[in-house]
């Protein structure tokens, strides 16, 4: 069984989607954005699998996976959660709900305390 070695971000609350993995391992960020215009999980497993090989990795190597709980459309976060909950229950992994404007907080104030 390979190692659990990264953690899935999942954003689809806005009109920016993305996808991030972040290595448990090593300091590494993969994120790829998504084109608004494509809804639906169409775009979100295809970009996963697309992530998943540049981090020449496969989906059985997730520990974890992080999905933004909104504010945000109800259409993009239906999707968004509904795809993080069945990856998360097809690879027996724990689901994350990310408060969107908590992240977002968080992110800025990384940054700052960093300068």
């Amino acid at each position: 069984m390979p190692s659990r070695a990264w953690i899935l971000g999942m954003d689809t609350s806005g009109t920016a989607p993305g996808l991030a993995l972040l290595s448990l391992e090593e300091e590494r960020l993969i994120e790829r954005g998504l084109d608004a215009r494509v809804r639906g999980s169409r775009a979100l497993l295809p970009a996963l699998d697309t992530l998943l090989r540049e981090a020449g990795d496969r989906r059985e190597a997730i520990a974890a996976v992080g999905a933004a709980t909104g504010p945000g459309t109800f259409t993009g976060m239906r999707v968004g959660l509904s795809t993080a909950k069945g990856l998360a229950l097809g690879l027996g992994i724990p689901l994350y709900g990310v408060p969107s404007l908590e992240a977002m907080a968080l992110g800025g104030w990384t940054q700052w305390s960093r300068e």
